[in-house]
């Protein structure tokens, strides 16, 4: 059950070219039982969602909460073992509600271990030793990097595979997603090059990899991919800022969030390049970014159209992923504490029935006379379309 459950319809400014468009979601607050913390990771198709909580971390689904920390033991003595606290980091679930992720101990540590929990069975398992596990597609694939992090594994039905863009020791490789054709997105760099080492991106395809270098930048990171081949990520200018792009087709596409400094964010908790910029099958990214102040707030990237997201009274707002259906999952903070929550977009009202009751308040407008306005807009531009539909047949 939930402890603590709002929702409302939130409004969120676009800005592209000087225009301003406007976004609704119907908004959800999720917060663990008990937690004064719930920071969710990821949300798959179904809205299923996986993250931490103050006491661990958690699986949710249609308003229940599973706890899925690990507990983790180290020998004290000869012939006895001791349970001590690990501090469990889920990081993607999949369609299947598949969760991986890594657990890290917080004393006598033999080093970062990568798991896979299936909320079918409830159970978890391990996959491999001192590793991070970063992804996970709806055919069972996982990917990671092992610490420290001289290459990447992909795990696959008990067998895993080593990655290394040059296939050597040379490269630092770092393996940030996959989509579910098996093509893998990721970060690498020479670490015998004096400093700074120049970051590039890769995208693993079969057996070969193609690298991704923003024209012009300092280094790239690869973040996420699509069904599609479409790459997000992230890039940095020659003075340490940071920009966003999308690779498809074989070109960059940069965007930025109009007042920021840092278009992306990282996880805690680890100590390598972690871009949480994320791309769902429709081409929409979504992110966290910093303001010249210093704060913290999400957005989503769509069709050119910037949407800044801060959930109303929040001081902090970040978003870590976006569903196939444009549906966001995060946490904000506020005086409370920290909130995870849930946004799923809402359709336009398609005909006057939605505008009436009160109805207009749920798509975001600020009056019954807008909403029938938008109504009529809407019809107004359906006849023109068909009426040009209706020439090019005649010409």
């Amino acid at each position: 059950m939930i402890n603590k459950k709002l929702v409302f319809s939130i409004l969120l400014s676009a800005l592209f070219a000087g225009h301003t468009h406007a976004t609704t979601y119907s908004f959800k607050t999720i917060d663990f039982p008990g937690s004064t913390s719930t920071k969710p990771a990821s949300i798959n198709a179904s809205g299923q969602v996986t993250g931490n909580y103050s006491g661990g971390a958690f699986f949710y689904s249609s308003g229940t909460f599973t706890n899925i920390d690990i507990i983790g033991y180290y020998y004290c003595g000869s012939q006895n073992t001791c349970p001590y606290h690990v501090s469990t980091i889920p990081l993607s679930i999949n369609d299947l509600g598949q969760v991986v992720g890594s657990r890290a101990w917080e004393s006598h540590d033999p080093g970062p271990v990568s798991f896979l929990y299936s909320s079918t069975s409830g159970t978890s398992i391990k996959l491999t030793n001192t590793s991070y596990a970063r992804d996970i597609n709806n055919a069972g694939q996982v990917v990671g990097y092992g610490s420290p992090p001289i290459g990447s594994t992909l795990y696959y039905a008990g067998a895993y595979t080593y990655l290394s863009f040059t296939g050597d020791y040379n490269t630092f490789t770092f393996a940030s997603g996959l989509n579910n054709k098996g093509q893998i997105v990721g970060t690498y760099y020479f670490w015998q090059d004096p400093a700074p080492q120049i970051r590039h991106g890769f995208v693993k395809n079969g057996g070969s990899y193609l690298t991704l270098d923003v024209p012009n930048a300092a280094s790239t990171y690869g973040s996420s991919i699509n069904s599609s081949g479409q790459v997000a990520g992230f890039n940095v200018d020659a003075t340490g800022i940071n920009h966003g792009y999308i690779y498809s087709g074989g070109a960059f596409k940069t965007f930025d969030v109009p007042g920021s400094i840092y278009s992306s964010s990282s996880n805690p908790g680890f100590p390598y390049p972690d871009p949480n910029l994320k791309i769902n099958d429709k081409g929409q990214v979504s992110g966290t970014y910093t303001d010249v102040s210093g704060g913290f707030h999400g957005f989503v990237y769509s069709s050119g159209v910037v949407m800044t997201i801060d959930i109303p009274n929040a001081t902090t707002t970040f978003v870590n992923d976006i569903n196939a259906s444009g549906q966001l999952t995060g946490y904000y903070v506020d005086n409370t504490g920290t909130h995870g929550f849930i946004a799923t977009p809402i359709l336009p009202p398609s005909s006057k029935k939605d505008c009436v009751k009160g109805g207009w308040k749920m798509f975001g407008f600020k009056s019954k006379e807008q909403c029938l306005r938008s109504i009529k807009r809407k019809h107004h531009r359906k006849h023109h379309e068909t009426e040009d539909e209706e020439h090019t047949e005649n010409q």
